[in-house]
C-alpha cells in the first residue's frame, strides 16, 4: 500500500505512509470511519467500504480541516463574498439584468432606535429590497450536528427577520444609507429576507418564517426559467417543458417573496417524499417496538410525462 501511494502520488515512501496514517482510525475521539476509512489487521489494512462508496466529498474536507487545526470559522466572511460574487454573475446574465443590483459589500445601517445592523448581502431586484443573511456551516452529519446545523440556522432567522423589521421601522432612512451607497429602491415597501447556506439542507422549507435556500435556488430565480421535463434524442434535447417565475421587472419584485418561501422547482419533489421503517427485531420497554425511518425522494417518472409532457415545447 506504502508503495503504491508513493508511486500514484510520486512522493517519497516516508511522506506517503505519513498520508496513509492520516486514514487509520485509532480509535481517538476526534477519529471517525468516514475520514479515517483504514483499520490496521496486524501488518495489513481492512478498508471500510462504505465509507469510500457513499461518502459524501464536502462532509470529508470539512472533517479533514477541522482535524487539521483550521479554524473554519474563517469560512463565514469568504463565503459571503463568495455569494455577493455569484449572484453578481447570475444577475448579469439575467433578461432583467438591468432590474438587478448586488450590492458588493455588507450594508450597515442604524435603525429607528439607534443600534446598528449589519446585512450580509443586500440585493435589489424589480423594486423589491432582498436581505440576505448567508451561512456557511458544517455538514451535519449525525444527530448532535443536525441539532446544532438547526440551532444555527434558528439563529439566523431570528437575526434577520430583526433586521427586516429594522429596514421597515425606518424604510426611508435606509432608502437614504443606500442613496449613500450610490443605489437607489423603489419608494414602495416591498421587502424580503431569507437565509442562504452552503448546503441544500433545510433549502425550500421556511423556519420561523424565513426561507432557507442555497446559491442555485436563488441563482435560478434571476434566470427566471426552470426545466421541469425534457426528452432528449440522439444526444439532442427535442422538447421540454420550462416553468417562468415572473413576466417582467416588476413582476420579480412582486413574486421574490412567495419564490423563496415555496420554490415551484421543489413542489412535485414534495410531492414524492415517502417515508421508509425499519423495525428494530426486539422491543424495548416501556416505549415498545423500536423503529428508525428515514425518508426518500421517489418521483414517479410516467406520472410526471403525463403531467407536463402535453404541454412541452418541441425545439
Amino acid at each position: 500500500l506504502c508503495g503504491t501511494f508513493a508511486k500514484a502520488l510520486s512522493m517519497d515512501v516516508v511522506r506517503a505512509r505519513q498520508l496513509i496514517d492520516a486514514f487509520v482510525f485509532t480509535g481517538d475521539d476526534s477519529e471517525d470511519l468516514w475520514l479515517q476509512p483504514l483499520i490496521r489487521v496486524g501488518d495489513d489494512f481492512c478498508l471500510v467500504i462504505p465509507c469510500i462508496h457513499s461518502a459524501k466529498l464536502e462532509r470529508l474536507v470539512e472533517g479533514w480541516m477541522r482535524q487539521g487545526g483550521f479554524d473554519l470559522e474563517r469560512r463565514g466572511p469568504e463565503f459571503e463574498k463568495y455569494c455577493r460574487s455569484e449572484l453578481t454573475v447570475h444577475a448579469l446574465k439575467s433578461p432583467i439584468s438591468s432590474a438587478i443590483k448586488v450590492i458588493d459589500h455588507e450594508v450597515k445601517f442604524i435603525d429607528a432606535d439607534g443600534n446598528l445592523e449589519k446585512i450580509d448581502i443586500v440585493v435589489i431586484i424589480g423594486g423589491a429590497v432582498l436581505l440576505v443573511e448567508a451561512k456557511c456551516i458544517l455538514w451535519p452529519d449525525d444527530s448532535l450536528r443536525l441539532a446544532n446545523y438547526r440551532d444555527t440556522i434558528e439563529e439566523a432567522t431570528a437575526q434577520i427577520k430583526r433586521q427586516k423589521d429594522a429596514v421597515l421601522s425606518d424604510y426611508a432612512g435606509f432608502s437614504r444609507r443606500l442613496m449613500e451607497l450610490g443605489y437607489e429602491i423603489s419608494g414602495e415597501e416591498n421587502v424580503a429576507c431569507c437565509v442562504v447556506t452552503n448546503s441544500a439542507v433545510y433549502a425550500g422549507f421556511p423556519i420561523n418564517g424565513v426561507p432557507i435556500v442555497d446559491l442555485p435556488m436563488l441563482s435560478r430565480y434571476f434566470a427566471n426559467r426552470y426545466v421541469k421535463i425534457e426528452n432528449r434524442a440522439e444526444g439532442e434535447s427535442v422538447s421540454e417543458h420550462a416553468i417562468r417565475f415572473y413576466e417582467d421587472e416588476k413582476g420579480a419584485g412582486r413574486n421574490l417573496q412567495s419564490y423563496l418561501s415555496a420554490p415551484p422547482q421543489l413542489a412535485d419533489m414534495k410531492e414524492y417524499v415517502r417515508a421508509r421503517d425499519v423495525f428494530f427485531p426486539m422491543d424495548s420497554q416501556p416505549s415498545g417496538r423500536l423503529t428508525y425511518r428515514t425518508y426518500c425522494v421517489d418521483v414517479d417518472i410516467e406520472a410526471m410525462k403525463q403531467k407536463y409532457e402535453s404541454a412541452a415545447n418541441i425545439l
